[in-house]
This record gives C-alpha cells, structure tokens and sequence, in this order.
C-alpha cells in the first residue's frame, strides 16, 4: 500500500504519527508518494505563471519547501535534496502518545505473527544442511520450492553455490608442446597460463611462470593434435538442488531466527 503525501504538512504528520526512522524506510521502499495539487500550491504562494516550474522539480523528487517562491526553481541549499534526505531534516518528531499507541498494537501484533511463523516450521529440520551435512548457518529456504511443498531449510553458503551454468567453447590450439604440458595438467583445475591471439584471432596457450592470471578451463581433446578451450560461464539464476526448478536471489528467503526463540 503507497501512502500519498498532498502537501509538506502531510509529511509532517506522518513524522509525528510513526517517528523518521519509519517515515524514511517507508520511503526508502517507495511506500511514499509526494503529490501535491494547483490547489495547494497557489494557496502555499507560488504564482500561477511559474507552477509549470514547480511541477517540473517535484516531478524530480523535490518538495515545495525546496522551491524559491519566486521562481519556483531549486534553492540553492536544497541542491541534491530528495523526500528521503529532507525527512531527517524536517522539524517535527514522532508523538509520545503516538508511540505508545504503536507500541501496544505492534507488541499485539508481534505475539500473534510469532506464534503463526514458529507454526510454519514445525517439523522442519533447522539444524543440518541437507546438502552439506554440516551445521546451518543463516538459514534460508526456497520460496517456489516451499509453497510446491518442498520445505527444506539450507544454509545461505549453500544455496549460493547452487548457480546455473553453461560450457562456453574459447578456443583451441595444435601446439604439440602445448598439448604435452596440458595432457599432464588436465586434472587441475586452475592452470597458470599467458594467452596471446595471432592475427586470426585463434588462441594460442603457453604455459608462464611471470603472470598472475589464472584462468579455470576445461579441456577436451579431438583429433590427436588439436587442443579445444572451454571455460564455465556462471547464468543469472539458480537450480535448486532438490527440484532442479530455476530460481532467482529474490527467491531466497531468510528464516527469521527471532521469531523462533
């Protein structure tokens, strides 16, 4: 839910009703919207000649305190301000009254959202990786795999190294020299090597002991005298590793040990 502020006044109040440290993660979250009328700005004193000006900067995220009444431009010590940076300035703070009222419903709240989340995982394993075997570290799980009833929890490490990825041929070379040193190397799995390419483009490898680039390849070998580059080349998403359903790092959700305790 966006809350629309129509006026200065209202950004005020929502300071004095939730406190700046709400009012800015609100806004942070985009769950604030300043729009102000014609209304409210011939009322405030800005002529109506300029209010053409005045929308154009706070269509870019200013708000009228921002403007010289003038000229509805900028003023000068507003410059780089946004909705987000004047709430820590503006003078008003959070009711104490307020707060109270807040508080109680938010110690409500936080009871009955408790006792529903520690619900969600009875009977989960919050111990083990199932993967691992070792113990869980910052626990997370699947959101897709959980709501289709796959409800594994992982450490976050763990998921992290669950990327999709794709075999990328880079090249090859018919070096007999080359071939040697990599048929003795073909185990490793970083190989210490300097790459130059000839005119046409084709690669050429030589092993370099005065270089600090490393590259992980794999090799495969064809014809008897041709040496065939491959590289891994990590996807944009992720493949969990007990549906193979694709998934993203949205999809990754944190299990909120507060709520357990």
């Amino acid at each position: 839910m966006t809350i629309t502020c129509r006026s200065d006044e209202d950004v005020c109040d929502l300071i004095e009703r939730y406190g700046k440290q709400s009012v800015k993660a609100m806004c942070g979250e985009g769950l604030i919207k300043y729009s102000v009328s014609d209304e409210y700005l011939l009322e405030y004193g800005f002529k109506k000649k300029i209010l053409s000006v005045v929308r154009g900067n706070i269509k870019r995220g200013k708000m009228v305190l921002h403007l010289n009444m003038s000229t509805g431009k900028v003023k000068h010590k507003f410059y780089g301000f946004s909705l987000y940076s004047t709430i820590e300035h503006i003078e008003a703070e959070q009711l104490p009254e307020k707060k109270a009222i807040l508080m109680r419903l938010f110690d409500r709240f936080y009871k009955a959202y408790a006792q529903l989340y520690k619900k969600k995982f009875n009977g989960i394993d919050l111990e083990i990786d199932p993967i691992t075997c070792d113990t869980i570290q910052d626990p997370v799980y699947i959101k897709a795999d959980w709501y289709n009833n796959c409800k594994i929890v992982y450490s976050l490490d763990t998921i992290l190294k669950c990327y999709a990825w794709k075999k990328v041929y880079t090249g090859f070379s018919t070096n007999a020299e080359v071939i040697k040193v990599h048929l003795i190397l073909e185990t490793t799995e970083a190989v210490k090597v300097r790459i130059d390419y000839d005119t046409n483009e084709s690669i050429k490898v030589q092993l370099s002991y005065d270089t600090n680039e490393y590259i992980k390849t794999r090799l495969s070998y064809e014809g008897g005298n041709t040496v065939l580059f491959y590289t891994v080349k990590r996807l944009d998403h992720y493949i969990s590793p007990y549906t193979n359903r694709q998934f993203i790092t949205s999809d990754i959700i944190r299990v909120n040990q507060d709520l357990l305790i």
